[in-house]
């Protein structure tokens, strides 16, 4: 093996969640390097108990010292009775019954373990009557030893002289990141990664192909046209990987992966650890693309719901639409009808009442529900969808368009009162006047323009429409009608008020700002 993908996405995913590659190559390491192994040899200390002390009444082995250094560390060694407070000591053997030396020793590497640290950077462990001392860290093989007693002699030798690891120079892993359309394979971003010194390195291609979804536009319906349409913001995608070292640097091993599909939009944090899959994927059943099972809609309320593939290949595909009328009678009929949808392919169904003309087909009778659902092959292949019509038509309705966090588009309304204003920007300038024409001015503004302001209240709603209306807050394309056209708008409003009718319903407030100014243009 000498570079591998150990870590990949599934084969479908959302792609404003993490996409995550983890690459592994075993050339990190140009060669493992080896550790100083040196020897402390006791075999001449201490054999005789030669100190008789008088005041105790018993034999003493006599103290001794020695000092070891190895590169700039010094570790200076006291065997020592009574020591000084200003060093540590290592243990006497015992005397009386003699301690066998190997146990002695035991007790000696405890001490240089406990006392002087040294297990920070070496292996400590005794063989016979000697204490084999192995290094953990860089450490010099220049090794000095120095006894401070002619009688008590620490001799040491070198087993292993240490050698440094060395790295393969220049070494990366070169990722590129390729779409696949019509057209073939085109290359659409790339990244030299440096591996860790385990060999590892990852990539996260979520803004990537989040990018390249949204680069063929998105999914906004086609406002003029009532079909079923199909959606932009999919692709499919590999990458290919290119190890590279050496000097000059040079393209070792290349390997491609296998295909994948991103689809534009993305799963809340609570929810991200879901697969593509497992998040619309019900037994034999996909859902629609919405972040909510039903919505209240007013019946001229235009809307679109969306729907995306993961099965295989589908043919008569039929929109099925139930409507329950106000007398409860039921109707279901066929909306719409698709020849075939493709494997990992999104349409764009639009479901308003209008446009299925589901208003024209009783007029006595209001229409207080109806759902939709997909069959294929005679087959539901989708959940129901449920709407709530509002018989009643409440005063000061504005609908409102926008992109959900699934990467679909659809309408909600408001109806709570409205007000209008507009900011005000211009640019002033001074000018000078000849013989003191006062009513000319002695100023000028230019670059003049209007932007309208809307504070729209939503009318009071139940919680859980209000929750719902997170993703319009959040989302990067939101329009409103006006005038029989979208127009887009952005929220101005710093923050979001609401209020409480104390029944359980809600309602919220907030300003949108049209992004289309009003300008005068005149000539001089």
């Amino acid at each position: 093996m000498a570079i591998s993908i150990t870590k990949q996405p599934n084969k479908i995913s959302w792609s404003r969640n993490q996409i995550p590659f983890e690459f592994l190559t075993d050339k990190v390491v140009l060669d493992n390097g080896r550790s100083l192994v040196l020897y402390l040899d006791f075999s001449n200390v201490e054999n005789i108990a030669s100190v008789y002390d008088w005041a105790n009444d018993v034999w003493l082995y006599k103290d001794w010292n020695f000092t070891l250094s190895i590169g700039r560390s010094i570790f200076q060694f006291a065997c020592e009775y009574y020591p000084r407070e200003d060093r540590y000591s290592i243990p006497h053997r015992i005397v009386d019954p003699s301690e066998p030396k190997t146990l002695w020793l035991n007790r000696v590497c405890a001490s240089l373990i406990a006392n002087y640290g040294m297990d920070n950077y070496f292996d400590l462990n005794v063989e016979g009557e000697k204490i084999k001392i192995k290094s953990k860290k860089t450490v010099s093989n220049d090794i000095t030893i120095q006894n401070g007693d002619a009688e008590s002699i620490v001799a040491f030798s070198i087993s292993e002289t240490y050698v440094p690891i060395s790295f393969t120079p220049n070494l990366k892993i070169f990722v590129e990141l390729f779409i696949v359309d019509d057209s073939g394979p085109k290359s659409i971003v790339s990244a030299a990664l440096a591996p860790d010194l385990n060999g590892r390195a990852s990539w996260d291609l979520s803004l990537p192909l989040s990018s390249v979804c949204l680069s063929r536009g998105n999914d906004r319906p086609d406002f003029k046209s009532i079909s079923i349409q199909k959606g932009k913001t999919i692709c499919k995608y590999f990458l290919q990987v290119t190890e590279l070292y050496g000097e000059p640097q040079a393209t070792k091993m290349t390997l491609k992966s296998s295909e994948f599909v991103v689809v534009y939009g993305g799963l809340p944090r609570e929810l991200s650890h879901l697969s593509f899959v497992n998040s619309i994927v019900i037994g034999d059943q996909a859902n629609f693309l919405t972040t909510s099972s039903s919505k209240n809609v007013t019946t001229d309320q235009v809307n679109w719901i969306s729907w995306f593939n993961p099965f295989e290949d589908l043919s008569n595909v039929e929109v099925k639409v139930r409507v329950i009328f106000s007398d409860e009678s039921v109707y279901i009929f066929t909306a719409f009808s698709f020849e075939l949808i493709e494997k990992f392919e999104k349409i764009i169904i639009p479901i308003g009442l209008d446009q299925i003309n589901a208003n024209s087909l009783f007029p006595e009778l209001s229409i207080e529900q109806y759902s939709i659902k997909l069959h294929a092959g005679g087959k539901q292949i989708t959940p129901e969808y449920t709407f709530n019509v509002l018989t009643d038509s409440p005063g000061y309705v504005r609908f409102f368009l926008y992109q959900n966090s699934l990467g679909a588009y659809e309408t909600i309304f408001s109806y709570g009162k409205k007000s209008i204003s507009y900011d005000i920007e211009k640019n002033s300038s001074a000018i000078s006047q000849d013989n003191d024409l006062l009513e000319n001015g002695e100023n000028i503004d230019f670059g003049i323009s209007l932007l309208e302001k809307v504070k729209v209240n939503t009318g009071f709603k139940s919680q859980d429409e209000i929750k719902a209306m997170r993703d319009f807050f959040l989302s990067r394309d939101k329009l409103m009608y006006a005038d029989g056209r979208w127009w887009p708008v952005s929220i101005s409003s710093s923050s979001i008020d609401e209020a409480a009718d104390g029944n359980g319903l809600y309602a919220l407030s907030f300003e949108v700002t049209s992004q289309n100014p009003q300008e005068l243009f005149f000539e001089k």
